[in-house]
């Protein structure tokens, strides 16, 4: 006899520890590759509908027009149009770049459909903005670099918190200064740092995991 267990849950999570990544390969075909510091919560009941509940994560989906693959962030969700692209969730906003196919963004006030080179970032605010990037900077972070176009200072921060594992504590006049930079992230912690504070030009003083701006 099998007894059924009323309070069993399908949902699992899958999480990476900063500086960490993970391949997460789905029974259907699809694959998730995990950036650092993430956590995905899927379904064992239906393998093509993932949450990312934090974090970062490069979709290489299995299109199936007749059961479209979505990632869900909150009340956002993305539907697989045949696709391969990158999500970025925060506690400030939800970025998605398509570097393959297409992929339909909806919320409660708008649905965009996004093709290759797309970018959006929708913040909690419900302010959504669409831009333009070169498909080989979408979800670069897989390759060891990291690509900014005009992008502030924090999302810089972000980004190496996850990819390496460390924690930059930024000045508040910093925050929000923009910067069109190439960071690669292969290579010992040193040599990123140097190669950060040339691009940014301030001195940033490490203390294990944790760096710092110096002030002037």
């Amino acid at each position: 006899a099998v007894q059924m267990l009323p309070n069993w849950d399908a949902s699992y999570s899958i999480e990476t520890a900063a500086g960490e990544t993970r391949t997460v390969s789905l029974a259907d075909g699809s694959e998730i590759l995990l950036n650092g510091g993430s956590k995905i919560v899927l379904d064992r009941n239906d393998i093509r509908s993932v949450e990312i509940a934090r974090g970062e994560a490069r979709f290489a989906v299995k299109h199936d027009e007749s059961d479209p693959f979505t990632v869900i962030a909150g009340e956002q969700r993305l539907v697989d149009i045949g696709t391969v692209f990158n999500v970025v969730r925060t506690d400030r906003q939800l970025r998605v770049g398509v570097s393959e196919g297409a992929v339909r963004f909806e919320s409660t006030a708008r649905t965009v459909e996004l093709h290759a080179g797309d970018s959006l970032a929708a913040d909690n605010l419900g302010k959504i903005a669409i831009a333009q990037s070169p498909v080989a900077s979408i979800g670069s972070w897989a390759h060891g670099e990291l690509v900014y176009d005009q992008a502030p200072l924090e999302q810089v921060a972000d980004d190496l918190s996850r990819s390496i594992g460390i924690s930059l504590e930024l000045p508040s006049g910093l925050r929000s200064r923009s910067f069109s930079v190439v960071i690669q992230t292969d290579g010992d912690w040193d040599i990123v740092r140097a190669r950060l504070e040339e691009l940014i030009g301030e001195k940033i003083v490490a203390d294990g995991t944790r760096w710092s701006i110096e002030a002037r």
